[in-house]
């Protein structure tokens, strides 16, 4: 930890928004996109000309909407108004693309610096995409994946949505990927959830979705199957091929620094202890446009009491295979971390929870009920 923090810089901007996604993205005429790429430059000199002094940049995430959409001169803009604070040679620098991108953006991203691709594949399957109305095929996303490897790119994710129905396979669809395992280092896996604002769950959610016992059983498909090829879970959603963890997703995870630039950004400083600071940018791109040119950041700030800490410490720490730090999780929050013990050995007992070398983790059956648990460790807060 320490003087260290991780960037992520939100692009908005997609060809069409997703009926399942609940992220802030829309499309949007190329003059408001210049504009908005002058902003964010704008705002990584606001914070990073006064703040920051002595800190060093660990990675930089591109995510969106969808990144790849706009003109990669953008992306190559953005990084290097952030070289002028900070040494980008080292660092991981991850872009979000669909698979239907223009193929010779790999190579341009390559020849600036990016050095990992995040690929919404969402599925191998074309019933599946025709379920979440992507906008691209299977072909699509094994042509993107046999380009990646021609031009021999470094580090490649890809995510996975399951979850859409009872009859669901997940051998057939991990099968598929399998056929890629040497350019895919690294695979997100989500299980579809549809919040009440978007337009899939009007359609969907009382229908079709798969049943929440039946949504464990896909779930522990995903987790067997990755791991016959070579896909170490490190995280509830999260696999990967040994040394190919996404460093700048952990950060999210371990209580550590980053900033988030661009609309809806999320930022989170972990002083002062023990609960940290924590913002958000503002959602509108006219009020972010307004506070910008008036020379100042758009953000919101948080209020953070001591249950709030808490529970995102432990919702997120647990959240890693590799668990919490009990002597961490004592010098964060002091003699305050004593009022969860009581039920935590409860939870280990019911092997929910287990210690070893002084680490706390969940076991794969607390995994499926990690909310409970958080709840019963934070009650007498």
């Amino acid at each position: 930890m320490g003087n260290t923090f991780y960037l992520y810089v939100h692009i908005p901007f997609c060809q069409s928004k997703c009926p399942y996604c609940d992220f802030v993205s829309f499309r949007a005429p190329h003059e408001q996109i210049d504009r908005y790429i002058n902003s964010l430059q704008q705002e990584i000199q606001l914070i990073f000309s006064k703040d920051f002094k002595g800190y060093d940049l660990q990675s930089i995430y591109f995510g969106g909407g969808t990144p790849s959409w706009i003109p990669e001169r953008y992306i190559a803009e953005i990084l290097k108004t952030v070289k002028d604070f900070f040494p980008l040679d080292q660092i991981e620098k991850t872009i979000e693309l669909n698979p239907n991108v223009e193929k010779y953006k790999i190579t341009a991203y390559r020849d600036m610096g990016i050095n990992r691709l995040s690929i919404g594949a969402q599925s191998f399957k074309k019933d599946k995409l025709t379920f979440l109305e992507r906008d691209h095929g299977v072909n699509d996303t094994m042509s993107l994946l046999r380009e990646i490897e021609r031009v021999n790119f470094p580090n490649t994710s890809v995510d996975i949505i399951f979850g859409l129905s009872d009859e669901e396979n997940i051998e057939e669809e991990i099968a598929n990927l399998g056929k890629y395992h040497n350019v895919v280092k690294h695979v997100s896996a989500y299980e579809l959830t549809l919040e009440k604002s978007v337009p899939l769950f009007e359609r969907y959610q009382k229908k079709y979705l798969c049943k929440e016992e039946r949504g464990g059983e896909l779930y522990a498909d995903m987790i067997r199957e990755l791991g016959k090829l070579g896909y170490e879970q490190y995280e509830i959603s999260n696999f990967a091929q040994k040394g190919y963890e996404s460093k700048h997703n952990l950060s999210y995870w371990s209580w550590e620094n980053y900033v988030g630039v661009g609309i809806s950004a999320a930022s989170f400083m972990n002083f002062p202890r023990p609960y940290g600071s924590r913002w958000k940018n503002v959602n509108s791109i006219n009020e972010y446009f307004q506070a910008i040119e008036e020379n100042r950041l758009p953000r919101i700030y948080e209020t953070i009491d001591r249950r709030k800490a808490f529970e995102d410490y432990l919702l997120t720490g647990l959240r890693k295979n590799s668990g919490i730090s009990l002597v961490h999780f004592e010098n964060t929050f002091g003699e305050h971390y004593k009022a969860c013990l009581q039920s935590y050995d409860i939870l280990v007992k019911e092997q929910l929870l287990e210690v070893n070398n002084d680490f706390l983790y969940v076991t794969n059956a607390g995994r499926m009920v990690l909310d409970s648990i958080i709840e019963m460790l934070t009650k007498d807060f």
